[in-house]
């Protein structure tokens, strides 16, 4: 094992994963919608997915993307219209919130994001795919074995990750207090159809 490279790839692991991107911002928004506890499956569903994604890109994705463009075309459309029906579950609340009378507080018909739904969204994720691919290609000289090479790429993404989703829901968490309570739901409602539309479109241009 290079450990040289793998001080490298710890650091980059870290200044990618921490930045804001497609995971974490809604990792963020949803903590302000549905709480730390709900949010949960979407952070660890990031995490498998991902993982999932990187085993794939170091045995060989790019190459079969090559190969098989079409699949990567799928992939695309399907998260994409996927992502559209969300967005819009999510205006549907918030302009359902605006329109109702009353002190009798509105049925909630959004939810967070589940566990698989959180997976399969890596594979849809142009930043996911973009890093996956750049490691696979610049620390393949971390190890000679493919396997020990790939389980230290998968590790050090899942532990340096983690600390970082939880940076992210505990800004969430922060803002939520600071919002005022008579209206933040509604607001951050919007602002998550809003950020998955705007994903959508990154998808869709990519």
């Amino acid at each position: 094992m290079n450990e040289t490279l793998l001080f490298s790839l710890i650091t980059f692991a870290f200044l990618t994963t921490i930045t804001p991107g497609p995971n974490n911002l809604m990792v963020m928004s949803s903590v302000m919608l549905f709480g730390v506890k709900r949010t949960l499956p979407h952070m660890f569903g990031i995490q498998f997915g991902f993982s999932i994604l990187m085993i794939a890109g170091v045995l060989g994705l790019g190459e079969l993307l090559v190969y098989f463009p079409w699949a990567h075309l799928f992939v695309q459309w399907a998260g994409a219209g996927w992502l559209c029906w969300l967005g819009l579950s999510f205006l549907r609340e918030a302009f359902r919130q605006h329109t109702s009378q009353g002190n009798k507080a509105p049925k909630q018909t959004n939810r967070p994001f589940y566990f698989f739904e959180a997976a399969l969204f890596q594979w849809a994720n142009p930043k996911a795919l973009i890093l996956v691919l750049s490691s696979a290609g610049l620390y393949i000289d971390i190890a000679d074995d493919i396997s020990v090479r790939t389980i230290i790429m998968v590790l050090v993404f899942v532990l340096v990750g983690l600390p970082c989703s939880f940076t992210w829901m505990l800004l969430g968490h922060t803002l939520n207090h600071w919002l005022g309570e008579a209206s933040h739901g509604r607001v951050i409602n919007i602002i998550m159809a809003l950020l998955i539309f705007g994903l959508v479109a990154v998808i869709l241009l990519n």
